[in-house]
């Protein structure tokens, strides 16, 4: 099911840029949880197999550039322009996807993928997308995780806003954190 929402939520960007010729063209970061959770909320790691769709579906003249994180972030595929040998590239890294990670740092993976850009670019339209149960877990001590929590709410979800950048949530499971998923997609005009 949540391969058909990711689906949904990357073509609708793709068809946006097809339908608006006058449209900046898309991109799109993926950022992918890797953390040990995601052993209980994607056991069968199909994680895989929606990056590779997400890889066929991409249009030629957009953007496009896939993170993984736990306790760093990994650029799996860097930011660039998509081509055919842009996706060949692509497609041969994708199956590097697992769930071994230790804690999930959502603020760093943002801030990662916004690569410190704090201005609107005219040129393209910015979409994050975020693939995770949406656990704020960087320490075992819960009033750190809480603090972090704050932190991406309060001072990144406003950057990536004043960016330009939306952010689009896919909660990997029922156990995910609903609300702070709904949270950073909403302040930031995301779905």
């Amino acid at each position: 099911l949540w391969i058909i929402l990711l689906w949904a939520l990357f073509y609708g960007a793709q068809t946006a840029f097809a339908e608006e010729k006058t449209a900046a063209p898309p991109d799109l970061r993926l950022l992918i949880d890797v953390s040990g959770s995601m052993k209980k909320t994607d056991p069968n790691n199909l994680r895989v197999p929606a990056v590779k769709l997400l890889l066929n579906l991409a249009q030629d003249g957009s953007q496009l550039g896939i993170w993984m994180f736990d306790q760093g972030v990994k650029s799996l595929v860097p930011l660039g322009k998509v081509s055919a040998d842009w996706k060949k590239s692509a497609a041969g890294k994708v199956d590097g996807i697992h769930s071994r990670g230790l804690f999930t740092g959502i603020g760093a993976a943002l801030e990662a993928a916004a690569r410190g850009q704090i201005k609107p670019d005219p040129a393209w339209d910015r979409t994050i997308i975020l693939l995770s149960d949406g656990m704020v877990d960087i320490a075992k001590n819960p009033a750190v995780n809480e603090r972090e929590r704050k932190r991406i709410l309060d001072e990144i979800v406003p950057k990536l806003k004043a960016g330009g950048f939306r952010i689009r949530t896919v909660a990997l499971s029922d156990q995910a954190d609903q609300s702070f998923l709904r949270s950073l997609a909403l302040n930031t005009g995301g779905s």
